[in-house]
């Protein structure tokens, strides 16, 4: 409640009238309605200077109004004897904008004073339906802190009324964005030009914007000096700007209106003392859809006495009118091109020597004299056949021109292959009378062959397109042909291979699942019923053993336990009192047991060993001398038989674990059903595009017995680019797959069905705007892998070697293309079929953790690819499919227990084909176990 009480009080005291501001204006001043306030500002003496007074905006300030109907500020000095400087962001570190928000009216009134220059260094920002009024006597773009220089964007009304000069120094000084501006003044200089400071300025007015310019307008900036000194030497040199840039003024569906001179480039001179120092600049003025007025226009660049080295300046118009009550004069090193435009001058239009004028038929000088004698004339033609009239003199033509035949240029300035004509003179007027020329084989003519020369061929043919393709020269032509060329042999190449990249996403299934089939056990009986304690190996028992009997093994206050070791054992309680005889009893009876075929605690032990081939003297020898291991039983709970251990020990196998793995903390295998969930992204790239895929897959499988069984849907975006080219796909896929294995081997079968959403576009580009089409189909794909690897096992390492086979069939639609182009793809149904060789290591660490590394080729068996025919604009295309592709991948990996029943998992994949096909992805997963 007291802050709004606050802000409300200071609203009250922002809007009252005639209450001077301090030394620097208010960041926010708002207004209601209908106010009309004038405010005086106090400011500070400049460097103690009683003359000069400071009057500082350099944190900004925003101008409100409360409400839809207008109001009006005007702010003024307090002392109107001194001179005023103004500043809004001058070499300050805490800058801020002026902004004059809708229905805000704001005048800083300066003109009274002696003088008033206002140094902008931030963005004056007027918006629509605001306005902004300042009176002075010089308004200056400066430089803040970081080299930004200050600038008006002006999107409602600006008027500057400048009694000396408005100067926008450098960078852009005016954006007129659909607004109005009056700029009253003697001269604007767009650009600084001087000896020390030379920089090039930017104007540009668009969107139906008008600027008025009452006073003249330099569109210059420095780049050259020319010394001269009293001993009557010379002395040239690079303006110490180092600015190598032409000023520019663009005009975009806009007017732009001088009452006065315009001068685009040209020169200045200044005189310091005894040295007089020329300075040297260039101006470029460019207009699209737009109007330019002027009294007068003076045009020129320059050419550096030391060096030869030529700057020119420019005048170019594009569907454009240029208006002048005076002269135009187009001076040595300007040109001036005309793009279906015309320039109307009442007076006189000269252009010279050293000068070039570049038109088309479509467009037009008039002027009451016309003196052109020794400009160069180019003509470029838009495919208007006839007679048209260059130039219209009312009262004098002078010119030199050649008459007769005349070169027609295309739009990237070389000569037309279509067009030529013939230039004549009735009267006080130049005549162009152009013809077409008849060309066989243009695609050819251009040195084009093969599709691309076909290309060409439809679209010279076409009589949509034909014009269009009259008005490009040879080289554009010839770039045109191969670009489209490119794109189709592209997309043919993307709508071929676009499969075999995505199923390369389902690769690493089995990889990754083969290892583990749940958490770790919770309970020390499960711990003890789960490690491979009566594996088919014997040695696990001595292994087991040595670790339970270790320090890092914690027994649980209500078991007992068989302690043994060699030649000496007996069962204690954890009192320690003995409960059996000695080890020798215990082993001998196991094996009779075990031969008896009675079923006790041992019998697995000694089953084992007989399959195994072992001897029950040799598996009980053994016994005695590594220990039987370390065997719980709970007070009330019957102890688990060694038979089903051994059980245990067979379903390791299935998991890729080596049975006779000595790694006590391997991954159990309690749990057998998971649920997963993975994130995928890679890099893609063939022959001639690259991009980027991603994409979400989700699954379950399951262990029943010795088989893992699992299923999968998953969902795969890709993008392709090439230059012209965008591919984008979105792939579903749906697939299962199996793998049966034991200790010696392991089985692995997978089957994908993918449906797959495509869309394309392209754009071939030329100096017209290029040519362009788009797309969309769908395609489908079935692919089935089959592999059998056999298993070596090193410790807690595994070895696989695996050979198998790959089958894809590929089933595509017609395709039609949207645009111009009209045309229409007919992608070949595909079957291949692939062998497969590689090997795959595994190795595990602590508890669940694995780590993979899968290297394999894919090899072609056979494939029935045919050519892609495309049918462009009636012109049959062919293009070739890859064959022979070679693959190969590498996929890398591992897992983690996050805890007892979910791990975390990451792969990555490399895959890349003797013909540049690659794929480059990575994978995170996590599963759930249950």
């Amino acid at each position: 409640m007291q802050r709004i009480f606050a802000i409300f009080i200071v609203a009250i005291i922002i809007s009252l009238p005639n209450i001077a501001f301090g030394n620097t204006l208010p960041a926010q001043i708002t207004l209601n309605s209908g106010d009309n306030n004038t405010r005086e500002v106090v400011g500070t003496p400049f460097n103690t200077d009683p003359n000069k007074w400071e009057i500082d905006a350099n944190n900004g300030f925003t101008y409100s109004t409360n409400g839809t109907l207008a109001s009006y500020l005007t702010i003024i000095p307090a002392d109107l004897s001194k001179e005023i400087q103004f500043y809004d962001c001058y070499e300050s570190s805490t800058c801020g904008n002026i902004s004059i928000n809708a229905n805000s009216n704001l005048t800083l009134n300066f003109g009274s004073a002696v003088s008033a220059t206002h140094y902008n260094g931030s963005r004056i920002q007027i918006a629509q339906n605001a306005s902004y009024t300042e009176n002075g006597t010089t308004f200056r773009t400066t430089n803040a802190t970081g080299g930004a220089y200050g600038y008006i964007a002006n999107y409602g009304n600006l008027t500057l009324n400048i009694s000396d000069y408005v100067l926008f120094y450098s960078g852009l000084g005016l954006e007129n964005n659909g607004g109005t501006a009056t700029i009253t003044t003697k001269n604007v200089f767009n650009g600084q030009m001087s000896d020390y400071y030379g920089i090039a300025g930017i104007i540009n007015l668009v969107n139906n914007s008008t600027t008025t310019i009452n006073g003249n307008l330099s569109n210059n900036s420095a780049i050259f000096l020319r010394r001269k000194y009293a001993s009557g030497t010379t002395h040239m040199e690079t303006h110490r700007s180092k600015n190598t840039q032409s000023s520019q003024i663009n005009i975009t569906n806009s007017l732009l209106s001088v009452n006065g001179t315009l001068e685009n480039g040209g020169y200045s001179t200044e005189n310091l003392g005894t040295t007089t120092t020329r300075i040297y600049g260039t101006g470029i003025l460019n207009l699209d859809s737009s109007n330019l007025n002027a009294t007068n226009l003076v045009s020129s660049g320059f050419m550096r006495d030391d060096t030869g080295a030529i700057y020119r300046s420019k005048i170019n118009a594009k569907n454009s009118r240029i208006n002048i009550t005076g002269n135009l004069t187009n001076r040595a090193y300007s040109d001036i091109s005309l793009n279906n435009s015309t320039i109307e001058v009442a007076g006189r239009f000269a252009s010279g020597a050293n000068t070039n004028i570049f038109m088309n038929e479509k467009s037009q000088i008039k002027a009451n004299e016309i003196d052109i004698q020794n400009t160069t004339l180019s003509i470029n033609s838009v495919g208007s056949v006839g007679e048209s009239v260059l130039f219209s003199a009312t009262s004098l033509l002078s010119h030199n021109l050649t008459l007769g035949n005349i070169n027609i240029y295309a739009s990237d300035g070389s000569l037309s292959l279509f067009y030529s004509g013939i230039l004549s003179q009735n009267a006080n007027e130049i005549l162009l009378n152009i013809s077409e020329k008849t060309i066989q084989n243009i695609g050819g003519s251009v040195g084009l062959s093969g599709n691309s020369q076909k290309i060409v061929e439809g679209i010279y043919n076409d009589v949509n397109l034909s014009d269009r393709l009259k008005n490009m020269g040879a080289n554009d032509i010839k770039t045109l042909g191969n670009n489209i060329n490119n794109f189709m042999q592209n997309f043919t190449n993307n709508a071929n291979q676009i499969n075999m990249l995505n199923r390369s996403n389902i690769v690493n299934r089995l990889v990754k699942r083969g290892f583990s089939r749940g958490r770790v056990a919770e309970s020390e009986f499960e711990r003890v019923e789960y490690i491979r304690l009566a594996s088919n190996s014997y040695a696990n028992c001595g292994a087991y053993g040595n670790y339970a009997n270790s320090s890092n093994f914690t027994y649980p206050a209500n078991y007992e336990r068989i302690y043994s070791d060699a030649g000496n054992s007996g069962i204690y309680d954890e009192s320690g009192e003995s409960a059996e005889s000695n080890a020798d009893s215990a082993i001998d009876k196991s094996a009779k047991i075990g031969e008896s075929g009675e079923s006790n605690e041992f019998s697995g032990i000694s089953e084992s060993a007989e399959s195994s081939g072992i001897s029950d003297n040799l598996y009980a020898s053994n016994a005695r001398q590594r220990g039987v291991g370390n065997i719980y039983r709970q007070n009330n709970l019957k102890a688990p038989s060694a038979r089903n251990l051994g059980n245990v020990g067979n379903n390791a196998r299935t998991t890729g674990i080596p049975a006779n793995s000595t790694n006590p903390n391997a991954n159990p295998n309690s749990l057998s059903q998971s649920l997963y969930a993975s994130l995928l992204g890679g890099y893609v790239k063939n022959s001639l595009s690259g991009g980027y895929n991603y994409g979400l897959n989700v699954g379950y499988d399951v262990y029943v017995g010795d088989f893992l069984l699992g299923i999968y849907g998953s969902y795969v975006g890709e993008n392709l680019s090439d230059d012209g080219l965008k591919f984008n796909t979105n792939n579903m896929q749906f697939g299962g797959y199996l793998r049966y294995s034991n200790s010696a081997f392991e089985l692995d079968f997978l089957a994908s069905y993918n449906l797959a959403n495509n869309k394309f576009n392209f754009n071939a580009l030329n100096t017209l705007g290029g040519f362009s089409g788009n797309g969309k189909y769908k395609n489908n794909a079935l692919n089935v892998a089959l592999s059998l690897g056999g298993l070596l096992h090193f410790n807690s390492n595994t070895l696989k070697l695996f050979a198998g086979a790959e089958y894809s069939q590929n089933n595509n639609g017609e395709i039609a293309q949207n645009g111009a182009l009209n045309a229409t793809y007919f992608i070949n149904d595909l079957q291949r079929l692939d062998g497969v060789v590689g090997l795959e290591w595994r190795s595990f660490f602590g508890v669940g953790g694995y780590f993979f590394i899968r290297p394999e080729v894919i090899i072609p068996l056979f494939s029935n690819a045919k050519d892609t025919t495309i049918i462009f604009l009636n012109t049959p295309l062919t293009y070739g499919v890859e064959k022979g592709e070679i693959f190969g991948s590498l996929i890398i990996g591992g897992e983690g227990q996050m805890n007892s029943f979910s791990s975390i998992g990451l792969s990555g994949i490399f895959r890349a084909s003797t013909k540049k096909s690659l794929l480059i992805g990575g994978m995170a997963t996590l599963r759930f176990y249950f």
